[in-house]
């Protein structure tokens, strides 16, 4: 697991920018230019760590700004492909644009996987993402322990990464908080 805390300079670097969704054509013209934080424009006002950024494929690039321009419509989607091209690497490449890009964005995430690659996308994100709030909803944990950790990400943010089992299991619970519904940015991991 990764811890979550951020450098100070991180936290003072990040609010200096401030991103204001408007029309497409009001964006600079700076694909793949880094800016003074180190981060790259993807495209269409989305920025990416530039080391992440010239780690990734071409079609991997092309899929974050799909993924923007869904988070922009708030529309879902279904990224499907052939195993072993890298989907785990292109969501986690996306969230961690939008902390990037959206700096005051408390991110709240749903992961729910099948519960043999849970490991492995811990590894990913703290390959990829390592100052990313990351918890594991899954294994002996006690109901109780289970139920504070859901609080402790809905109240604060984070990434939280779940079996289908425990989905069933706590469905009401990951579904409210506090007794008033709850949404999270779900994402069904389609690696079977």
């Amino acid at each position: 697991m990764t811890a979550c805390m951020m450098e100070e300079s991180t936290r003072f670097q990040a609010s200096e920018r401030e991103i204001i969704l408007v029309d497409d054509n009001d964006y600079p013209n700076d694909i793949g230019e880094s800016d003074i934080f180190g981060n790259v424009h993807v495209g269409e006002g989305l920025y990416l760590n530039k080391d992440v950024y010239e780690r990734l494929y071409g079609y991997q690039k092309k899929a974050l700004l799909w993924f923007w321009d869904l988070h922009r419509k708030k529309k879902g989607g279904i990224l499907g492909d052939d195993m072993g091209l890298g989907k785990t690497i292109q969501v986690i490449a996306f969230l961690r644009s939008l902390t990037e890009t959206i700096p005051s964005l408390k991110l709240r995430v749903l992961l729910v996987l099948p519960a043999t690659l849970i490991e492995n996308w811990i590894r990913e994100f703290n390959n990829w993402a390592p100052k990313m709030c990351l918890y594991k909803l899954h294994g002996n944990l006690l109901m109780y322990q289970k139920r504070c950790l859901l609080y402790q990400v809905q109240m604060t943010g984070g990434i939280l990464l779940t079996s289908y089992g425990i989905l069933r299991t706590l469905k009401y619970e990951l579904s409210h908080k506090e007794g008033q519904p709850f949404v999270w940015v779900s994402i069904k991991s389609l690696d079977v």
